[in-house]
């Protein structure tokens, strides 16, 4: 159904020592980058700078920023797709691939067809046309047009596609052949997503210098034809947990500010809803609003409506009434006091957090809003209320039913 081309293994390992050719190999290999380091030190010496002529900015109109996918993917430049493991990213990747592939618009969002080759270094060729099966039916994508349009790459037993290497002590960041061949194959392609950067990128994550090296050879592989690369990477999952303020990545801070547009596929601590947050574009003007995503009974991701959603969301609400109106019958049958405090060491989600009546979903910390938000609404419905009581000579507050 779809092309699939086999890469050869990477040879590289951290250091000389892990080197798997012969000595000639590296010693060619190692001139090889002496002489790309002699370049640029003459390209350097020549100066890169370049006067920005002005005598016209009045009259020219500037050319707007093309997107493959309006406004996530912006065209030239490199998008990064973050999310902790398992919540779906790869499978988000090659839906969005998929849609760019036949054309047809994604969760209300404006898609321009085009050729798209996606580089799977995680998961083998099979896994990734057995999800692209599932997304055709699921979204009614059109055979013929990802049969021609996109290209699957199956590179899960390749080496990376670029890798600290250690020479006399000095650690520097060399791309490899197999980065060196996919790039062969990028003019031909509008969207190149590489699946993922753990597996793409064998160097110190935490190095700035290194992270930006590396997103900028990715720009450099589509500014020509003015391509796009769609990165997904892993995110710390405490910071996939809270939100992290808009800053989910994982390493140094050169992977946000490399890149162009930064997307982050995450679990709304809330509402336990799985959303796709626009977190970054500085090319133009980025969504405000996360999409609400919903796993199809075929196990695939499918954007929900703002109607859904707010369907969706009072049902989960109702549901979490019940829960916490019969956990508080059970707390005060047994005697226990149920502070009104939503602050402190003693709240009703403290006091309640041993029964039984309580789901998981509301005892752990992020389920703490969630049940001060159902008992406000069961005291709105007038089926609990609050009530003042004396305790150590000072006046309290309780909820009573």
């Amino acid at each position: 159904m779809v092309k699939q081309v086999e890469m050869p293994s990477g040879a590289w390992g951290n250091d000389a020592a892990d080197w798997q050719g012969s000595s000639e190999e590296w010693r060619e290999r190692m001139e090889q980058a002496e002489r790309e380091a002699d370049s640029a030190s003459q390209e350097q010496a020549a100066s890169p700078l370049k006067v920005v002529d002005l005598a016209n900015f009045t009259t020219i109109r500037a050319k707007p920023t093309e997107y493959i996918i309006n406004p996530f993917v912006p065209r030239g430049f490199v998008t990064l797709l973050g999310g902790h493991g398992e919540i779906g990213k790869s499978l988000l990747g090659l839906i969005l691939g998929a849609h760019v592939a036949t054309g047809q618009s994604w969760a209300g969002l404006q898609v321009s067809q085009g050729k798209v080759l996606y580089l799977s270094m995680e998961d083998a060729g099979d896994i990734a046309v057995f999800r692209l099966q599932l997304i055709a039916e699921a979204y009614c994508l059109d055979p013929a047009a990802l049969i021609a349009n996109l290209t699957i790459i199956d590179a899960s037993d390749a080496g990376p596609l670029a890798q600290e290497v250690n020479v006399g002590g000095i650690r520097t960041l060399l791309t490899t052949g197999i980065a060196e061949e996919v790039g062969k194959l990028v003019p031909a392609y509008d969207l190149i997503i590489i699946d993922n950067a753990s597996d793409a990128f064998d160097g110190d994550e935490n190095s700035r210098r290194q992270v930006r090296t590396f997103i900028k050879s990715l720009a450099r592989w589509v500014k020509g034809h003015q391509g796009a690369v769609m990165l997904l990477v892993h995110i710390d999952k405490q910071a996939a947990r809270n939100g992290a303020q808009g800053n989910t990545y994982s390493g140094s801070t050169a992977w946000h500010n490399s890149a162009r547009s930064r997307l982050a596929l995450t679990k709304n601590g809330k509402t336990e809803a799985i959303e796709l947050a626009h977190e970054k574009l500085n090319v133009g003007r980025k969504l405000e609003e996360p999409l609400c995503l919903e796993w199809s009974e075929t196990g695939v991701l499918l954007p929900i409506s703002a109607q859904a959603r707010q369907s969706a969301k009072a049902l989960a609400d109702a549901a979490h009434d019940q829960d916490v109106y019969h956990a508080l019958r059970a707390a005060l049958a047994a005697g226990r006091t149920i502070p009104t405090a939503t602050t402190g060491p003693t709240t009703a989600w403290h006091v309640l957090q041993p029964f039984p009546e309580l789901p998981d979903a509301l005892k752990d910390r992020s389920g703490k809003s969630r049940l001060d938000a159902a008992l406000i609404r069961l005291s709105r419905q007038g089926l609990i209320r609050q009530e003042k009581y004396q305790k150590d000579y000072k006046t309290r507050e309780r909820w009573v039913i």
